[in-house]
């Protein structure tokens, strides 16, 4: 007898099971060179954030704020002995100084905290007052009694201001911060103006 040969059965498979789409890269595969221009530059980029953060993290709590402190307190024993003269001093023009003084070093103090606050610094006022001195306020007040308080007091101010004039100084020329060299420089001068004055 004739047997009709069987015929193959049809393969629908590709219908019903769609060829899965092609996964997509997160970075292009640079068939071009301005591609790989362009992926090469945002590693780059990349990179030197990273390294800005990194070094920013190692020296942002880095700033040395122990000079500033230690000027802060000299500017506040300058305070206390011209604050004595402006009410003890014998003579107009050594008020006069003695005024000058108190002002000039109150204002200096005042922006030198406001700096120091701003770096993350507060200094208490018992901070401050840690070289008041009281050797100091002893000569003082015997001066008064040996009515020698205007010539003792003068000295007294030369020197303290002569060497708070070389720890501003010190603390400039170590200084990489252009806002607080501007701000030492002027503090500075503010010293060497009193310094003339109490010439006079």
């Amino acid at each position: 007898p004739y047997h009709q040969p069987e015929q193959p059965t049809p393969n629908y498979e590709f219908i019903m099971s769609p060829p899965a789409a092609p996964k997509p890269r997160l970075i292009p595969s640079g068939n071009s060179t301005l591609q790989r221009a362009l992926i090469f530059v945002g590693g780059l980029v990349g990179l030197i954030i990273i390294a800005v953060i990194f070094i920013s993290l190692l020296s942002g709590s880095g700033t040395n704020t122990a000079p500033l402190v230690s000027i802060a307190q000299q500017q506040d024993e300058l305070i206390n002995v011209a604050t004595k003269g402006t009410t003890q001093a014998v003579n107009q023009d050594t008020k006069n100084f003695a005024i000058a003084a108190q002002l000039s070093l109150t204002t200096s103090q005042q922006q030198l905290l406001t700096h120091l606050k701003n770096l993350g610094t507060k200094v208490s006022p018992s901070e401050l007052a840690l070289k008041h001195s009281l050797q100091t306020d002893t000569q003082l007040t015997n001066a008064q009694t040996a009515s020698t308080f205007d010539t003792t007091f003068v000295g007294i101010m030369q020197n303290q201001l002569a060497s708070y004039a070389q720890s501003v100084k010190v603390a400039f020329t170590a200084s990489k911060s252009t806002s607080e060299r501007q701000l030492l420089n002027s503090e500075y001068s503010g010293a060497q103006l009193l310094l003339a004055q109490s010439k006079q």
